[in-house]
């Protein structure tokens, strides 16, 4: 039996999965052709808007991963299979085949793992992105009272302040951290977030995990509007935890962080609290915001 008989059943197997994945790269081909979009003025980012871009991109990486996983069964059989072939008097041929499936088993591992580490990370994302809407869509109501609200306000690197609320009573930088909610002891509440000044108490952990991003994401804001405006322009940082009913045990002042449910936020931002910005003022400051967070395309 020559070589080109026995590749054929090999190729009789693979071709098909081949065949499925030209033509699916073709037709991704011709969606990527450029066409002329019927807006051509960039839009305001959304909430999420940088999870979004992440989850955009798994998707697109996800296609290609899922075909790799489909054809290494059959690559690894038809590697060994050509191997063989080319060494069939081999005394040690199965000495070497064992060796080909300690390569295979090495294979398997890393691919499994990087996979299920993608996977991981695509779901962390998710519930960021879902937690950022929610904070986002509670937010957008206080633009009925005057207030001008944008979401993923880009930093000075890879990071960005989630949402930002200018408002007559002041600056607001809002960083949204979303947590799962896990069973815990029957003596305790799953729901309850205490946070003590220095910690976020969880019914089963405690965690800093926010408290300084959301102090330094205030603290660059505050620089970037001052020199964008030449005056000295003051930004509050709040820390939401949206679905936790947060309880604070220290009562905050002045720019001190604040760590609020989201559904609180208004009523921090809008009720009792002194006027310090006029509309002159609210308005240049949204400017400002607007030029950094009108960056996506149609």
């Amino acid at each position: 039996m020559n070589v080109q008989t026995q590749l054929l059943p090999v190729v009789l197997v693979l071709y098909p999965s081949f065949l499925v994945i030209i033509i699916v790269l073709i037709y991704a081909m011709l969606l990527r052709r450029k066409v002329r979009v019927p807006v051509k003025d960039k839009l305001l980012r959304s909430p999420g808007e940088t999870l979004r871009r992440k989850l955009e991109k798994f998707d697109e990486q996800w296609v290609a991963s899922f075909f790799e996983i489909l054809i290494f069964g059959p690559a690894c059989f038809l590697t060994f299979r050509l191997f063989a072939m080319m060494r069939p008097q081999s005394p040690r041929l199965v000495t070497e085949f064992y060796l080909f499936q300690g390569f295979v088993i090495v294979a398997v591992v890393i691919v499994s793992w990087k996979t299920i580490a993608a996977l991981r990370r695509a779901r962390n994302d998710s519930l960021g992105f879902r937690g950022e809407r929610a904070v986002g869509e509670e937010l957008n109501k206080l633009m009925l009272d005057g207030c001008l609200v944008y979401h993923d306000v880009p930093g000075e690197g890879a990071w960005n302040v989630d949402h930002v609320v200018v408002a007559p009573t002041g600056v607001y930088a809002i960083e949204t951290k979303t947590r799962s909610k896990d069973k815990c002891a029957k003596d305790r509440k799953d729901y309850e977030v205490v946070y003590d000044g220095h910690t976020l108490q969880f019914p089963n952990w405690n965690d800093t995990h926010g408290i300084d991003q959301a102090k330094a994401n205030a603290k660059w804001l505050a620089k970037h509007l001052s020199n964008a405006l030449a005056e000295e322009i003051k930004s509050i940082p709040i820390l939401t935890l949206p679905g936790w009913y947060v309880t604070s045990s220290v009562r905050p002042s002045g720019n001190e962080l604040r760590v609020l449910n989201h559904k609180q936020i208004r009523s921090v931002i809008i009720d009792g609290r002194t006027p310090v910005l006029d509309d002159k003022r609210i308005k240049q400051i949204g400017y400002q915001l607007e030029l950094k967070c009108r960056d996506v395309e149609f």
